[in-house]
Parts: structure tokens; C-alpha cells; sequence
């Protein structure tokens, strides 16, 4: 299954991807994944589960890991290539897991996906 979800804020033209909305976007999709799972795998036949992340579109943007207080225009470029696919190791975790941890491990995605952001 696949979840796609916008991280640019209207006024931010794709330049910043924030941090903390980054980390709001994972739970959010990790809570659904765990709804979907639970309408379509309601005797838990699946019990180990395998999540990548990305950063899709990224471009020229820059990451920042809280929304700045002051509303300027003025933020680094990032110059590099398109992120790559991030993924936890082990990457094989519990319906459980998913459950019960899912806030952890939303926070370890997003500590992998800013790390590669940042490298790439």
C-alpha cells in the first residue's frame, strides 16, 4: 500500500519542508495504515510489516526541523538530487508494533529521512 501526502504549506512554494510536519504526516499515515490493515486483515494473518519513506518532489527545497517564528523569504537552497528511500533497520516490525509503537517509529523514519535529506 501506498500513501502519498503533501508536505509544502500553501505559501511556502516547495522551498521547506518542516520537520515537525514531516513527523505529523508519518503518524497520520501510519494511523492509517493500521485502520486499512484492520478492515483488510482483521484475523492478523499478515504479523510482520515492512514501511519505506520518501521525500518525493523534493527539488530545490531545504529542510528545517521547526517552522521558523519570523515569516521571512529567506531560507537556504538545498543543491543536491532527489532524496533516496529510507527504511528501517531491521525493517520488519509487528502488527503490534504498528499499534501500540507507531509514534517511535514515525520519529525513526523521520531521524532517517532528514538525515538522507540532508546527504543528498
Amino acid at each position: 500500500m501506498s500513501v502519498i501526502l503533501p508536505l509544502y504549506s500553501a505559501g511556502d512554494h516547495g522551498m521547506r519542508i518542516v520537520g515537525a510536519d514531516v513527523l505529523k504526516k508519518l503518524i497520520i499515515a501510519f494511523q492509517f495504515f493500521d485502520q486499512v490493515l484492520r478492515e483488510i486483515d482483521s484475523t492478523q494473518i499478515n504479523m510482520n510489516l515492512v514501511a519505506v519513506a520518501n521525500v518525493l518532489d523534493a527539488g530545490y527545497a531545504s529542510w528545517v526541523d521547526v517552522e521558523p517564528d519570523n515569516n521571512t523569504n529567506s531560507f537556504p537552497m538545498r543543491m543536491g538530487g532527489d532524496p533516496e528511500t529510507v527504511a528501517l533497520a531491521p525493517p520488519i516490525f509487528t502488527r503490534a508494533a504498528l499499534k501500540n509503537e507507531h509514534h517511535k517509529i514515525c520519529e525513526d523514519f523521520l531521524a532517517l529521512l532528514r538525515r538522507e535529506f540532508k546527504r543528498s
